[in-house]
């Protein structure tokens, strides 16, 4: 068995864990009974990963704008956090047979300048060991703790550290809830990192508060995503540029976790621009929300109800699209192929049901501009 007739020394062992991958830990402690020996021992420090302890965690991405003079010039310095990222790690730990939750939340912050880094916070640069930081100063839950720096590298480099060990060494991470706001420049400067190191084996949660479309590929085809995502939340600001554009381009750049996300959900702002080659493209939702959009026909949604007609729903469908076309279900009835059947309520017009392929019945209610379609009828 793994190591059990190795005959090295379990500090070796511990050392070359650590270099393997967050799911081959776990398999290895399942496997090897000197590993899971290693991972219930409590002075492994690994212990928490391999011994079923797990945590959430909420990493909370942000900048605001840089204005000329503001860097070094404390009397202009009209923003004083530049940039920001925010760990929340909430871990369910057991003491004396009680499971307690234990929360540890860091604020990584880019000043403008020296001065106010000295009015608050602790010199990040100095606190470069996350598991003494949080063995000697985290003592108590719900206390924030603020890391200020000069230079964006110096706390990137931060936040990757506290991240590895939160996800790598602390526990085993259940859930991890990514938020982007304003732009993605702390993200770019992450990328490297997620790319190299598993975070979670679950799904993540994902929520985009932009003031302009994600167009850089490589966050779509990012590792974090590899293995789906369960929700996601656009609330970006986006419609057209000066010359009419459209700044969206969801058909062009978005990859299949995307489309297969669990939850999905377009708040008005972010929809603008969604179309019917994009609406097709979402399959396996049990929730959909699309809040307003310009170019979703009947045809677009017919296309879409006769991909419902062909695939098994896997969870009990929620769907609701707000457009500004107008059109009756005999606007979709003419679009769609013959083998697709409504049962039209005789007493309201705009409500019918259906059944597909695999005998899973809907009800798709039609009023103005607004869609709902349900699995079974059933409101939730």
């Amino acid at each position: 068995m793994l190591f059990s007739d190795s005959g090295l020394p379990t500090e070796v062992i511990e050392e070359v864990l650590q270099y393997c991958a967050l799911r081959d830990r776990i398999n290895m402690a399942q496997a090897s009974r000197r590993v899971y020996d290693i991972g219930h021992s409590q002075r492994s420090s690994l212990r928490f990963q391999l011994n079923g302890t797990t945590s959430s965690i909420r990493l909370e991405l942000s900048n605001e704008d840089m204005r000329d003079g503001i860097i070094n010039r404390p009397e202009k310095c009209t923003t004083h956090n530049l940039y920001t990222a925010n760990i929340q790690c909430y871990r369910r730990v057991f003491m004396d047979g009680v499971s307690h939750m234990d929360v540890i939340m860091i604020n990584f912050i880019v000043k403008c300048c020296q001065l106010h880094i000295d009015l608050g916070g602790l010199d990040g640069r100095q606190f470069k060991n996350p598991n003494q930081f949080v063995k000697y100063n985290c003592k108590s839950n719900n206390e924030c703790y603020q890391f200020n720096f000069l230079l964006l590298e110096d706390a990137i480099d931060s936040v990757q550290r506290y991240l590895f060990y939160f996800s790598n060494v602390h526990s085993a991470v259940k859930s991890f809830h990514l938020f982007i706001y304003n732009t993605l420049t702390m993200w770019d400067l992450l990328a490297d990192f997620f790319d190299q190191v598993e975070i979670t084996l679950n799904k993540p949660t994902i929520n985009l508060n932009l003031c302009y479309i994600i167009e850089n590929p490589r966050f779509y085809n990012s590792r974090l995503f590899a293995n789906g995502i369960k929700q996601i939340k656009y609330v970006s600001n986006l419609g057209e540029d000066e010359h009419g554009n459209l700044l969206s381009r969801y058909d062009e750049l978005m990859t299949e976790p995307f489309y297969k996300a669990r939850f999905v959900e377009f708040m008005v702002n972010a929809s603008y621009d969604i179309t019917d080659d994009v609406l097709v493209r979402f399959e396996g939702n049990e929730r959909l929300r699309i809040n307003y959009t310009r170019f979703i026909t009947a045809k677009g949604i017919a296309r879409y109800l006769q991909k419902i007609f062909t695939t098994q729903q896997k969870y009990p469908l929620d769907v609701k699209i707000n457009t500004n076309a107008y059109f009756s279900l005999k606007d979709i009835t003419e679009e769609i192929s013959e083998e697709f059947k409504f049962e039209m309520d005789e007493e309201n017009e705009r409500t019918a049901k259906f059944t597909n392929k695999f005998e899973q019945t809907f009800k798709i209610d039609i009023n103005h501009g607004e869609i709902i379609l349900k699995l079974n009828g059933e409101s939730r």
